[in-house]
């Protein structure tokens, strides 16, 4: 490999398939580079952006960029907002959420198994914000919103709920939380409708 540094700019990345091309004066064809051609393996590369580089060729013997680096300023990130209200409102629909599981146990003996779902449905919903999360940050595809609503109407918006102020994800796209507002009072509303009705049945 030539150890000798060139600089270029990124004219072609595709995020999905972590592969993009270099254009570079000290060369005429654009140069194929990888992700895994860079220092970094979490780096976004982006369309227009400056790199340093060294050329070398891949396993199939084809020339390409290797050991790449940006060189463009970092960008300067805002940490994620955090709104009192919300957690607050967060706090109070998860307190109220417990206590009416606790009065439906205690009263009129709601199964153990329910709430048991509760909590595994939430792990498995709290696992993928964060991991959608992380495919946000790197760019690649992302998963579905109606999966992660799917989980949330399963059982699994406490744990949603924690979510999104543990990592501060989904919370600012106003037709996403409606949805997963909706899902939450319907399900506070069947654990009192049940409450009721087995009420209504022991009288």
């Amino acid at each position: 490999m030539n150890n000798q540094r060139y600089l270029g700019r990124i004219v072609t990345w595709k995020a999905q398939e972590k592969y993009g091309f270099i254009q570079s004066p000290s060369h005429p064809n654009d140069i194929f580079f990888h992700i895994n051609h860079s220092n970094h393996r979490d780096w976004l590369p982006q369309v227009g952006e400056i790199v340093r580089f060294e050329v070398g060729r891949d396993a199939q013997g084809r020339v390409c960029a290797m050991n790449v680096e940006s060189q463009s300023p970092a960008p300067c990130i805002a940490p994620p907002r955090i709104n009192p209200g919300d957690i607050l409102l967060a706090i109070l629909v998860f307190a109220a959420f417990i206590a009416l599981l606790g009065l439906a146990t205690l009263t009129v003996g709601l199964p153990v198994w329910v709430i048991g779902w509760y909590v595994a449905a939430s792990v498995v919903t709290l696992m993928l914000y964060i991991e959608d999360k992380q495919r946000a940050r790197r760019g690649v595809r992302r998963i579905r919103e109606k999966t992660l609503h799917r989980w949330e109407l399963l059982g699994g918006w406490p744990g949603a709920l924690i979510a999104q102020e543990l990592v501060r994800h989904k919370v600012s796209k106003g037709s996403y939380t409606g949805v997963f507002w909706l899902i939450v009072g319907l399900h506070l509303l069947g654990i009192i409708g049940y409450i009721v009705a087995q009420i209504g049945l022991a009288g």
